[in-house]
């Protein structure tokens, strides 16, 4: 099993080490790379993949998949980055079952009788929230419910174009999840303002007054409103051979077209266009040439990227300001499978505010996953990130963890795009516009599932048409 050099992988044992097992390290790095070739297109990241013309990828990472990487130990799969898919995500789904994937979901709400209810620390001691309890439901749906609809009105897609003009969008848009929160605190109990707080840390990663309400209302709006929904969208269905054999199976498509060439741990640092050709050129100093360039880095790692001419200065204005998640996902093995259901919260007075289970292991232990915000640096501390994840259940017994730090590294500086006030409504249009003929693509100013897998595809989907037509009228 190869080892990418992201991320970082600990046991008692042998404590922390750097890289982790995965099948999205490529093997040999590069194949088929010409300096002297003018490209039908280059596409920096490998978040996007789908054009059919001769295609040249420069990927800064030594794998594919971006923010997404499936971690391989013991025959289990440890999703280290995006994770969950569902039917009404429709770009990632009809990738899913063009691969034939579809048949082969795992369920990460899956029950297992033996698994401890739900705990929360709540003024310093441990308190068991059962199953059964209401309060996340009745204050999730206090939060989103502006207008009788849970909000459904507010973000209807099928509106496009109009949704984003839409005053009420605006209006709320401008608003943070804090502003709502204070808004509605008089109508909550506080059992609800606890569990809310909570699905709202678990969504933004920060501060909620870092969030746009709107931003956090579009992901249960688009699950049709209720937090049960929501949860069935964003948070149970994966695939079973991981998110890596979905990118490994869009690569391999596009390498045996014979059009595919690819440079892997190859950083761009410019975007030059003159005339009918753009040259991108490697910090390595190393230029390449192309009628079309889609440029497939996150939000907030724009800005390390020159671009001639510059940017629209809207555009520019988006990059410079980026959004505000500074997550990254931890996954830890702890021993026994009584963790299999069960959730914390800790909202997050050790740096973890919440620890989920999401399966089983072979080796009968569970499997349990958390994305925490800019409050533990694990690489440098990882005596920090125990002592969290022992103050969460004091029984908690962790075998191993694998983890990807997204908010610190170079090539992502950050989680899922997060979004401030006011941000959609006044930059998402000219994040997506063209530039000539570079193109931008990634999840983080998607239309629909901003954030999400799907929003990845949806935005490479534009792209890639608009680069197939502009080869076909030369």
């Amino acid at each position: 099993m190869p080892f990418s050099t992201d991320g970082y992988r600990w046991t008692p044992e042998e404590g922390l080490k750097t890289g982790v097992p995965t099948d999205a390290v490529i093997e040999p790095p590069t194949h088929n790379v010409d300096p002297d070739v003018t490209y039908d297109a280059i596409v920096i990241g490998t978040g996007y993949a789908g054009l059919r013309r001769k295609v040249l990828v420069l990927e800064g990472r030594d794998r594919i998949g971006g923010r997404t990487c499936s971690v391989k130990q013991n025959g289990y799969i440890f999703e280290a980055g995006g994770t969950w898919v569902h039917r009404n995500q429709a770009h990632v789904w009809g990738e899913i079952v063009r691969y034939g994937f579809d048949g082969h979901l795992k369920d990460s709400q899956e029950y297992y009788e033996g698994s401890r209810t739900p705990t929360m620390i709540r003024d310093g001691k441990l308190h068991e929230i059962p199953f059964t309890d209401q309060s996340s439901t009745q204050g999730f749906e206090k939060f989103c419910n502006i207008d009788g609809q849970l909000g459904l009105s507010v973000f209807d897609v099928h509106l496009e174009p109009g949704w984003l003009q839409n005053e009420d969008f605006v209006k709320w848009d401008a608003m943070s999840c804090q502003d709502r929160l204070d808004q509605i605190q008089d109508d909550l109990t506080a059992e609800e303002t606890e569990a809310l707080t909570n699905i709202l840390l678990s969504m933004n990663k920060g501060p909620l007054s870092r969030a746009s309400f709107a931003e956090a209302l579009r992901w249960p709006a688009l699950s049709g409103g209720s937090l049960y929904a929501f949860g069935q969208h964003s948070a149970r269905w994966k695939l079973a051979n991981g998110q890596t054999a979905l990118s490994l199976a869009m690569f391999e498509d596009a390498r045996v077209s014979g059009n595919l060439s690819y440079s892997f741990s190859t950083v761009v640092s410019s975007v030059e266009t003159q005339g009918s050709i753009t040259t991108v050129m490697t910090s390595a100093g190393q230029p390449f040439k192309a009628s079309s360039v889609v440029v497939a880095v996150p939000l907030n790692c724009l800005s390390d990227i020159h671009f001639s001419p510059a940017l629209d200065p809207v555009k520019a204005e988006a990059i410079s300001k980026g959004h505000t998640n500074h997550a990254y996902k931890i996954c830890v093995e702890a021993k026994g499978k009584q963790w299999r259901n069960w959730m914390g919260n800790a909202a997050p007075h050790k740096g973890l505010p919440f620890l989920n289970g999401d399966g089983i292991t072979p080796a009968g232990n569970s499997y349990l996953i958390s994305t925490p915000g800019d409050y533990i640096d694990p690489q440098t501390d990882p005596e920090k990130l125990l002592e969290a994840i022992q103050y969460m259940h004091p029984e908690l017994e962790p075998v191993r963890i694998f983890g990807m730090d997204y908010h610190s590294h170079p090539l992502s500086k950050g989680g899922w795009a997060v979004h401030g006030p006011g941000f959609v409504t006044k930059y998402l249009r000219s994040l997506q516009a063209p530039a000539g003929r570079v193109h931008f693509a990634n999840a983080d100013w998607a239309d629909v599932w901003r954030g999400f897998i799907d929003g990845a595809l949806e935005l490479g989907a534009r792209a890639s048409q608009a680069v197939l037509q502009a080869t076909r009228t030369g």
